[in-house]
């Protein structure tokens, strides 16, 4: 039997849309992590899952990663 960490895992959480506040981040304690941070689109999106699962931080993801500036040929 393997042995549970002496502390749990920090993770991050990018993207916190129905999905993830349904069923991933609710789950995370059973799994023995803990929510560190959050980041969405949008920051009040972003603070609010943070608040609501205990995360520390909370950040707006940067505009270039939804409007890519190259296209692939």
């Amino acid at each position: 039997m393997t042995e549970a960490p002496a502390q749990p895992l920090r993770v991050g959480a990018i993207g916190v849309g129905v999905h993830a506040t349904t069923s991933i981040l609710p789950n995370l304690p059973a799994a023995g992590m803990v929510l560190a941070a959050t980041c969405a689109r949008h920051i009040d999106r972003a603070e609010a899952a943070a608040a609501r699962f205990g995360a520390g931080s909370a950040f707006e993801a940067p505009s270039s990663w939804s409007h890519p500036t190259s296209s692939r040929a």
